[in-house]
């Protein structure tokens, strides 16, 4: 059985967390977990599942088999994959995370890695001629001619952006249709694919948020993929940087200007239409504006995306409960359990109230299975409960690990990432809009 795919548990992805009203979620995350977990598992069926490049097992026999690693494609672990289910071998994809990993820490690093992407599938499809390959089935070819298709949905973004606007702005119709056919034939293709698309992905993603991820890829995507459809083949690439990014976040501001300049447009397309309807009296314009709308918000939280956040620099945050023991200086210990786990320090829960001061050195014991850890840090910082009778949590620096530190690293790590694993119902467009305005410019 070859190969078989494990999905890949990100550890952090500093570049798409948005932040709504209750809590961060990722949707870089969580479309890898989509795929991951929901397609790739599906792709089992027809024995068509994707050589991700890693947290794949692949037996010696079957890369003997095909003359080992395909090498003339910038992803040679889509072709490697194709060609070894073409050889007869099963494939399996499993649900079940065995393996973590990180994500492009800049949004210049992930328009990269997506570029590579799409332009290496398209190249490898041309290279391969797998829909004349007679030893994949009809339902392999299907399944992976959906998987280079994809690819092209940067084209079909393009349109819904810009055929609202040319009618808006540029008085330019692209279709003509009633309000009833809109009722007749789109709302109910509208509503059927967000229903669809939340409940076979298990509540990981939703239409919105899908349509903000492909839109912020779109105007870099396009290019490229049109120039590969047509010969122009991507022949040199970066590996993608993965190292966590500074603590203040660089703003690349030629990224953010496709956004900018399409969310003006959209901007002048909306005050355009609302002119129209009221001075007109047409409610016919409504469906242009609902598009302007939707479009506007798409551009809006792509210009977040792009800008990023800052963060504290470090790498991994684990959200994790382990018993530890805090030995005070005077020897004094006490129990206690963590409630965040860092590469470089512990957030630590206590029973007892005001046992330790803002820069207490001690001592922390940690003993889980295998693991008897023992550190010195600092307390750096004191979370106070609004409650004077709940004691308080204490962000320690871990300044010594004592010989031990590729012992706690592994405990960090021997875990499942606890990043978000599904979307919130109810989370609204204008609460991730309002917090977004109100984290980044009115606390700044």
């Amino acid at each position: 059985m070859n190969p078989v795919e494990s999905p890949k548990a990100l550890l952090k992805s500093f570049l798409f967390k948005i932040l709504n009203i209750r809590r961060c979620f990722n949707i870089k995350v969580l479309h890898s977990h989509y795929f991951y977990d929901i397609i790739e598992v599906s792709k089992t069926s027809t024995n068509s599942v994707i050589y991700g490049g890693s947290n794949t097992i692949i037996s010696r026999k079957a890369l003997e088999a095909i003359g080992r690693f395909y090498t003339k494609s910038i992803t040679e672990d889509f072709a490697t994959g194709m060609l070894i289910e073409s050889a007869g071998f099963v494939s399996l994809g499993l649900s079940e995370p065995l393996a973590s990993g990180i994500a492009p820490s800049s949004f210049r690093e992930h328009v990269q890695q997506r570029t590579r992407w799409g332009c290496g599938v398209i190249a490898t499809a041309k290279q391969l001629k797998f829909l004349r390959n007679r030893k994949l089935d009809m339902s392999q070819k299907l399944s992976y001619l959906s998987s280079v298709l994809y690819w092209f949905s940067p084209i079909k973004n393009l349109i819904y952006l810009l055929s609202p606007l040319m009618f808006a702005v540029f008085c330019i119709p692209i279709f003509k249709c009633t309000l009833v056919d809109l009722a007749l034939f789109w709302l109910p293709m509208h509503l059927m694919t967000m229903w669809a698309l939340r409940i076979t992905s298990r509540g990981k993603i939703s239409a919105r948020w899908s349509g903000i991820y492909e839109t912020s890829v779109m105007p870099f995507l396009l290019i490229p993929v049109i120039k590969e459809t047509l010969g122009i083949t991507l022949s040199t690439f970066k590996v993608t940087k993965k190292e966590a990014p500074s603590k203040k976040q660089m703003i690349d501001k030629r990224s953010l200007a496709p956004f900018v300049i399409l969310l003006a447009l959209t901007v002048a397309g909306i005050v355009r239409m609302s002119y129209m309807m009221v001075a007109l009296e047409y409610i016919g314009i409504l469906a242009v504006l609902f598009w302007l709308i939707r479009n506007a918000y798409y551009l809006v939280m792509c210009l977040f995306l792009g800008m990023g956040r800052d963060t504290d620099g470090e790498n991994v945050k684990m959200l994790a409960a382990e018993m530890i023991t805090v030995t005070k200086k005077d020897g004094r210990q006490i129990e206690g359990i963590t409630t965040k786990l860092l590469e470089h320090g512990v957030d630590v829960y206590m029973d007892e109230l005001d046992v330790l001061y803002l820069g207490e050195p001690i001592q922390l014991s940690i003993l889980k299975n295998k693991y008897d850890l023992r550190v010195n840090g600092t307390v750096v910082s004191v979370h106070n409960s609004c409650n004077s009778d709940i004691p308080s949590v204490y962000t320690v620096e871990i300044l010594d690990f004592n010989g031990q530190k590729d012992e706690y690293v592994q405990m960090l790590y021997d875990r499942k990432p606890t990043l978000p694993q599904r979307l919130r119902l109810g989370e609204g467009l204008f609460y991730s809009l309002w917090n977004n305005f109100a984290r980044r410019i009115v606390i700044k």
